[in-house]
């Protein structure tokens, strides 16, 4: 039990810190930390969607495409490697499978001809924070609304590698 309260410091990431609990603490967890939504941003393997259900409103997630385009690892490199002329970043439902969750809201992006991969980075971590921003206003308003993903026009990448 130590180990629990020592995991619910409030300065400790509510997701890393039920990786090292057991499903039957989880309760614990939410009971202490009450979090009304799980924000992640970055992360690159599956929440279990025990953990994701001890919020209210799950976990929201931002990806840096325009989903339902480029699912999966990389985006913003494959979406320039491509050639896409539209980058962005949407503000998504986490669910059990990799960035198919339902869309609250997105932000597109042009590249200029001569911008930096850095600089397009930046400007999509701008926009995510507005997103973020976006969903809590909408969520205290009662406005939120999220919709579907068209899967059949889903489109994956993978990790990159040197040779990409």
């Amino acid at each position: 039990c130590s180990e629990i309260v020592s995991l619910l410091s409030p300065k400790v990431d509510f997701v890393r810190a039920t990786r090292k609990l057991a499903i039957d603490q989880l309760p614990l967890v939410r009971d202490r930390l009450k979090p009304d939504v799980v924000f992640c941003l970055g992360w690159r393997t599956l929440i279990p969607m025990e953990v994701l259900r001890c919020a209210p409103y799950g976990g929201v997630a931002v990806h840096d495409s325009l989903l339902p385009r480029l699912r999966g690892f990389a985006p913003s490199n494959w979406g320039l490697i491509l050639g896409h002329d539209q980058l962005g970043a949407t503000l998504f439902q986490l669910t059990d499978s990799v960035d198919a969750g339902d869309i609250y809201f997105q932000e597109a992006l042009v590249p200029e001809p001569t911008e930096t991969y850095e600089s397009i980075q930046s400007r999509i971590a701008d926009i995510s924070v507005r997103l973020f921003d976006q969903f809590l206003d909408s969520a205290k308003a009662g406005t939120l609304v999220a919709r579907q993903q068209n899967h059949a026009n889903a489109t994956f990448t993978c990790a990159r590698s040197p040779a990409d």
